[in-house]
C-alpha cells in the first residue's frame, strides 16, 4: 500500500512527496527568495527557456484553479444587452506599425506596460498572464488572459491611443484616414472542462519560437508570480487508502519517480479527493491568490513611501543650512 505524507493538489494532478515538514517550509522559503532575486534582476534572452516554460506552465495552472474556485460571473453584453455567463477571455494584441518590425524590448515600454497599468489601475484586473510572439512577417503581437471582463472597444480604443503615442499608426493614418486600426481580438470562454489544458494549448502553444523577439517572453500578475501550489499531509493514511483504491479502480493513473509519485485524476477534478476541513482550505488558499495582489500592491506602495520618505530627509540633511558665526562680534 502506498503512503502519501504530503500531497499537492493541481488541476488534475494529485502529487505526493516525501519530505518532512521542516525541510518543506525551508525550500519554499528558499524558492520564494530566489523568485524574489530573479524578479529584481532579470535577464531577458527574448527566447522561452526550459525554466520559464516550467513557470508559466505554473502561472497557468495556478490562473485556472484560482478561476475555477470562484462562482461563475453573469456579465451583460454590450452588443446584445443580453446576461451571458463568462468565465476568462483571451486578449489578443498587435503591434500594427507596418515601416519597421518593433523590438519586444520597445514594444513593452512603449505599449504592453501602460497598458498593463491601465488593466489594473482602470479595470480592476487582479488575475493575468501575457505572452509575447512573433507573426510570419516578424512583427510582435501579445496573447493575454484574464479572469475580467473588458469591453472590446475600450480594449481596442486604448491599445490603439498608445501605439499612437508611440508613432506605430502613422503610416496607417495616412493611407486610411483615421487611427482605429484592426489591432485587438477578444475571444471570450464561458465553458470549458480542462481549463489548464486549454490554457496551456492557447497561451503556449507556440512555446518552441526560435527567434529572439528581443525582450520579455512573458508575465504574470504578481499573486500568480509569488504564489504556491496547495499542499496538505496525510499523518492518519486517509487519502492514501482512498488513492490506493482509486487507482485499483482505474479512476487514477499512477507516475513513479524517485522524489514522488504523481497521480492522474481521469474525470473528476483532483481537489475533490480533499475531505471538508482541507477543500475549505484548500479554497481559502485560491482565495488568497487573488486577494494577494492587493496586498503586494499596498507593501509596493509603502515601500515606495519609506524610499521617498528617506530620499527627502537625505536631500534636506545634504543641503541643510548651518547658521555662520559672526566672527567680528565682541564677545
Amino acid at each position: 500500500m502506498l503512503k502519501l505524507p504530503y500531497l499537492q493538489i493541481r488541476s488534475n494532478l494529485i502529487i505526493s512527496y516525501n519530505l518532512p515538514v521542516e525541510k518543506y517550509i525551508r525550500s519554499t522559503a528558499l524558492n520564494d527568495r530566489l523568485t524574489q532575486i530573479l524578479r529584481e534582476t532579470p535577464t531577458y534572452s527574448g527566447l522561452l527557456c526550459p525554466g520559464a516554460k516550467k513557470r508559466l506552465t505554473r502561472s497557468i495552472e495556478l490562473f485556472s484553479m484560482a478561476v475555477n474556485s470562484e462562482p461563475e460571473q453573469r456579465i451583460i453584453n454590450p452588443s446584445t444587452g443580453k446576461a451571458m455567463s463568462f468565465k476568462f477571455n483571451f486578449i489578443t494584441l498587435t503591434i500594427y506599425s507596418t515601416d519597421r518590425n518593433i523590438t519586444g524590448k520597445e514594444a513593452h515600454k512603449q505599449c504592453l506596460e501602460p497598458f498593463l497599468q491601465w488593466m489594473r489601475r482602470v479595470q480592476k484586473v487582479k488575475l493575468y498572464i501575457w505572452k509575447a510572439e512573433l507573426q510570419k512577417r516578424g512583427q510582435i503581437h501579445y496573447h493575454i488572459t484574464t479572469n475580467k471582463y473588458i469591453d472590446k472597444d475600450d480594449i481596442r480604443n486604448k491599445w490603439n491611443q498608445l501605439q499612437r503615442d508611440a508613432g506605430y499608426l502613422d503610416t496607417f493614418y495616412k493611407k486610411y484616414g483615421r487611427w482605429n486600426a484592426p489591432s485587438t481580438h477578444v475571444k471570450k470562454v464561458r465553458h470549458v472542462r480542462d481549463m489548464a489544458s486549454y490554457l496551456t494549448k492557447e497561451i503556449a502553444k507556440t512555446m518552441q519560437n526560435g527567434t529572439s523577439i528581443g525582450g520579455k517572453v512573458w508575465d504574470c500578475s504578481m499573486n500568480l508570480k509569488t504564489s504556491q501550489y496547495y499542499t496538505t499531509d496525510d499523518c492518519t493514511g486517509e487519502y492514501a487508502g482512498r488513492i490506493n483504491q482509486m487507482v485499483r479502480d482505474k479512476q487514477l493513473k499512477v507516475v513513479y519517480t524517485d522524489n514522488c509519485c504523481i497521480f492522474k485524476t481521469i474525470q473528476e477534478p483532483a481537489f475533490k479527493i480533499l475531505n471538508n476541513r482541507d477543500l475549505l482550505e484548500y479554497q481559502q488558499h485560491l482565495s488568497n491568490v487573488v486577494v494577494k495582489e492587493q496586498e503586494l500592491i499596498r507593501k509596493r506602495a509603502k515601500k515606495h513611501e519609506i524610499i521617498e520618505h528617506f530620499a527627502s530627509n537625505i536631500a534636506l540633511q545634504r543641503f541643510k543650512i548651518v547658521p555662520v558665526p559672526d566672527l567680528f562680534s565682541s564677545s
